[in-house]
């Protein structure tokens, strides 16, 4: 009798583990306590109100005013269990909010619920309220803010492996880095200078900030970008090949290029060869790498 059962255990277990393996998220332990300030509970946070925002055009421009709590649990991968403070202009709400986090490092939004979450002397609350936004009034002084902008100094800039196509069209790619030990964000659009040996801008390269980038929706809006130290963040630019469409005439060839990050002040000059006949259009802040 007792082999019998044990065998039935056993194989019972191996159902669950085939089934959790099956699912993609193979738990081995519960949630833990995590430092709200820590890089990768911020990129988690980021991820999740940018969904949230993306997949609710109604909440355009919601954005994270602090995070209150974070928890973390180790599966194929990690989840995060976050308790954020959100607002869109005046307005702010909290939400709980789960981040699964693959082995890829690619994100997915699987929880997002309304709730006074962040901790109290008298224990924790996670009971939704009725969804509405209140005024901001009970902040409490213990809630840790969100990245912030980067500076200058916390970025190092170089110039990624451009593409071409037919018809003289050129792709250009540009990385930042966070070369500091603290989390920044970068949102919008760097300014861009295509320049001769000499720094000077070159005469009659209009510059535009309409770029959309191959595969992505023309209405798509720069979303912030939260970089952990040692993560990258990109921005790219395209052009048509003054050689493959002026004839004749010659247009000249940039030997480098100055770039201000979003919200930053300093210029990054670095060489960068740029031959556009009919002006350079810049995306927007992406994070990762190009391609």
């Amino acid at each position: 009798m007792k082999t019998y059962l044990t065998s039935g255990l056993a194989a019972l277990a191996v159902v669950w583990a085939l089934t959790a393996a099956v699912s993609g998220q193979i738990v081995t332990g519960g949630y833990r306590t995590a430092s709200t300030d820590d890089p990768e509970v911020v990129a988690a946070a980021d991820f999740a109100v940018g969904k949230r925002v993306e997949t609710n055009p109604e909440q355009e421009g919601m954005e994270l005013r602090s995070i209150d709590k974070a928890e973390t649990q180790t599966v194929a991968g990690v989840n995060y269990r976050l308790c954020l403070t959100v607002a869109i202009e005046d307005e702010s709400q909290q939400v709980s909010a789960i981040v699964y986090r693959n082995l890829q490092k690619e994100y997915k939004l699987t929880s997002w619920t309304p709730a006074d979450c962040a901790p109290s002397g008298d224990g924790e609350s996670s009971a939704p309220d009725d969804g509405s936004m209140n005024d901001g009034s009970g902040t409490r002084s213990s809630r840790r803010a969100a990245a912030a902008d980067c500076t200058k100094e916390q970025l190092a800039l170089r110039e990624a492996e451009g593409e071409a196509d037919m018809g003289g069209k050129r792709y250009g790619s540009y990385v930042f880095t966070n070369i500091s030990k603290k989390p920044c964000r970068l949102a919008g659009y760097p300014r861009f200078r295509v320049l001769d040996a000499s720094g000077r801008p070159l005469a009659g390269v209009a510059v535009t900030y309409d770029f959309t980038l191959p595969g992505e929706d023309e209405n798509a809006k720069p979303k912030a970008v939260t970089l952990a130290p040692q993560t990258t963040a990109y921005f790219q630019i395209f052009y048509n090949d003054g050689m493959a469409l002026s004839g004749k005439k010659r247009v000249p060839v940039s030997a480098k290029v100055g770039v201000t990050a979003p919200k930053t002040t300093g210029e990054f000059i670095i060489k960068s060869a740029v031959q556009a006949c009919c002006g350079v259009q810049v995306s927007f802040i992406h994070g990762g790498l190009p391609g």
